[in-house]
């Protein structure tokens, strides 16, 4: 006769090897812009809320060069891709962005979330949704965000 414990254990088994590895404890890959002079007012400016605020990224004006903190460094990086939606922004309008730096890559995915009213005089930004994955090494951490582009 075949007892419960022969066919339930080798499936207890394969269960245990396949649970995650309990994370180090290394520092965050993605932190806060230490230096704020690097937060341009006319550009785009996304942040991760955690128990600390602070922003997490900032481009310039055309979205060329930006600023993040990695490992604890703020680090100037170069737009090297970007594509998404054509035409004008709509509520869901996605953007993806590659930033390099020395042995850094950063991806950043943008969903519209929020327009100005057309033509107001009032309203130069557009919210967005973003996620952001930096890759450092064999290191990878991606983070969600939220932000404007334009000028505040």
């Amino acid at each position: 006769m075949i007892s419960v414990s022969s066919i339930l254990f080798p499936a207890f088994v394969a269960a245990q090897s396949q649970q995650p590895r309990p994370r180090s404890n290394q520092k965050p890959l993605i932190g806060y812009i230490k230096n704020e002079d690097l937060v341009d007012m006319c550009g785009c400016a996304y942040e991760h809320v955690t128990s600390n605020r602070g922003y997490t990224f900032s481009s310039d004006g055309e979205v060329k060069e930006a600023w993040m903190n990695i490992d604890g460094q703020d680090v100037k990086l170069k737009r090297t891709h970007f594509s998404g939606s054509k035409g004008r922004d709509r509520i869901g309008s996605r953007y993806f962005e590659t930033f390099v730096a020395d042995g850094i890559k950063v991806r950043i995915v943008r969903t519209v979330n929020r327009l100005c009213i057309p033509y107001s005089p009032d309203c130069e930004t557009t919210g967005y949704d973003v996620r952001i994955t930096v890759t450092k090494g064999g290191r990878t951490e991606t983070v969600h965000a939220g932000g404007l582009c334009g000028c505040v």
